[in-house]
C-alpha cells in the first residue's frame, strides 16, 4: 500500500514545507529580522570597503592613528548604550503606568544628571591627551580632545533616543 499524502484540509495534517515558507513569508517578525539581518550584512560589507579603501589611501602610520581614535570611540559610546536601555526601561514603565508627564521629568533630569559627568570627561580627556597621544604614538593630542567632546556630545543624544524607544 501506497502511503498517504497529508492534505492540508485534513485535521491534525502537518503542512507542507511550501505552506510553511508562505507563513513565514507573511510573518512581521520574520520580515523584520530579514530586513535587520541584510542591513548588517550591508554594513559590514561597507566596513569591510572602508577598511581596505583607508588603509589604502592613508598609509599605515595615518590608518593607524585613524583606527586607533575609532576603538577609543567605541570604547566611549558604551555609555551610550546603556543610558539607551535605562531610559528606555523606565520611560517604557512609566508609559505603561498611564504616567506620560513623569517622562519630560524624565528627559530634564536624565540632561541635568549627566552635564557634570560630561563636562567632566571633556576635562579629563583635554588634561590626558598629551600623554595618551605619546603612548598611543599619535601625531598630535587635538583629535583626543575633539574626541572627547564628541564622545560626551554623544552621550545627551541617548537620552531622546532611549526615551522613545522605550516610549
Amino acid at each position: 500500500m501506497a502511503p498517504r499524502v497529508a492534505l492540508l484540509t485534513e485535521p491534525g495534517a502537518r503542512p507542507g514545507p511550501r505552506s510553511r515558507l508562505a507563513r513565514l513569508r507573511g510573518s512581521r517578525l520574520v520580515r523584520q529580522n530579514f530586513v535587520l539581518f541584510l542591513g548588517g550584512l550591508i554594513a559590514g560589507f561597507c566596513g569591510f570597503v572602508y577598511h581596505a579603501v583607508a588603509g589604502r589611501l592613508l598609509g599605515p602610520r595615518d590608518y593607524g592613528e585613524v583606527a586607533t581614535l575609532v576603538a577609543l570611540y567605541t570604547v566611549g559610546s558604551t555609555a551610550y548604550l546603556i543610558l539607551i536601555l535605562v531610559l528606555a526601561r523606565y520611560a517604557a514603565n512609566l508609559q505603561a503606568d498611564g504616567r506620560d508627564g513623569a517622562i519630560k521629568h524624565i528627559v530634564l533630569r536624565s540632561i541635568r544628571l549627566l552635564a557634570l559627568p560630561a563636562v567632566a570627561f571633556c576635562l579629563m580627556a583635554a588634561g590626558l591627551a598629551g600623554p595618551v597621544a605619546s603612548f598611543l604614538n599619535l601625531g598630535s593630542p587635538r583629535p583626543l580632545i575633539w574626541l572627547g567632546i564628541a564622545i560626551a556630545g554623544y552621550w545627551f543624544v541617548a537620552i531622546p533616543r532611549g526615551v522613545l524607544k522605550g516610549t
